[in-house]
């Protein structure tokens, strides 16, 4: 199922949309949208699928979703209760150009940054921003944004947080890394799908195998075997999603050389068969 692309509509005297989403059921609908979208569900439970990120949901559920990242909420429906929901969406420059030359907002664009992959907030953290969200449904003008940016703020600090969609739904972060880790990135992003050698992406970086090792894990955080085949798993995902493809063909496109291996690394990342999550699109 190829996500649709939904038009979100803009106030012309506000520089943010904030609003409650209230229905008898969150429906499948698979879309994206060039905004960020900070989500907070007040009541209900479900699955919630962040690109090739699928997880169960529950009241409290806190969700920043950066521009053109796929996603959707889904339950069952209810005659008696209704699901609801807090969502503001906002665009890149929404504060103007203030985010690029205040200084002081540097942690709030590194946030944003990071949010292009999903981010889901816990503990602490999630709880007092639950409690601003609610307020500032009540304010308006200089007070909500004002309000709205010391909720991002706060996001930004904490550590009670974690990545949901995998690399293969954005390009190389180039930030943190080195030039010839920059170039490594990029050229793994580009081949994924082919047959790499360390040796041949450590030459290119004119590193040896050992220092290769080294400075791919300070920027990556993992080996190059883990990375290469999450970007994989992450192509599959994609292609699970939106083609009707068979699987065997996903496997080898997506840059697997044998079935029975594209399995078992599908569903130690995933948590189930490829099959099974092609099935959770199919609603």
């Amino acid at each position: 199922m190829q996500p649709l692309m939904e038009k979100v509509r803009k106030s012309h005297d506000a520089s943010l949309s904030a609003f409650v989403r209230r229905e008898r059921q969150f429906s499948f609908q698979w879309h994206y949208h060039p905004e960020y979208e900070l989500t907070l569900i007040t009541a209900g439970r479900g699955r919630r699928f962040v690109g090739d990120h699928i997880a169960d949901f529950r009241e409290g559920d806190l969700i920043l979703l950066g521009p053109l990242l796929p996603h959707t909420w889904r339950s069952a429906a209810r005659r008696t209760s209704y699901r609801r929901a807090i969502v503001v969406q906002f665009s890149e420059d929404f504060l103007g150009t203030a985010l690029q030359e205040c200084t002081e907002l540097a942690n709030i664009q590194e946030l944003l940054f990071r949010s292009r992959l999903g981010l889901q907030f816990h503990g602490r953290c999630r709880a007092k921003a639950a409690k601003q969200l609610e307020t500032l449904m009540k304010m308006r003008g200089a007070r909500k944004l004002a309000e709205f940016m010391s909720i991002l703020d706060g996001l930004a600090k904490t550590q009670e947080v974690s990545q949901l969609a995998s690399e293969a739904y954005a390009v190389p972060s180039q930030k943190s890394t080195s030039t010839r880790m920059a170039g490594v990135l990029e050229t793994i992003h580009q081949k994924y799908q082919q047959r790499l050698w360390q040796t041949d992406l450590a030459r290119s970086a004119g590193l040896s195998n050992a220092a290769f090792t080294r400075n791919f894990r300070r920027a990556t955080g993992t080996t190059l075997v883990d990375y290469v085949n999450d970007l994989r798993i992450g192509h599959a995902c994609r292609m699970l999603a939106e083609s009707a493809d068979l699987i065997t063909d996903i496997c080898f496109e997506s840059g697997f050389t044998n079935l029975s291996n594209f399995n078992r690394c599908f569903l130690r990342r995933r948590g189930m068969t490829p099959s099974q999550f092609r099935s959770q699109f199919q609603r």
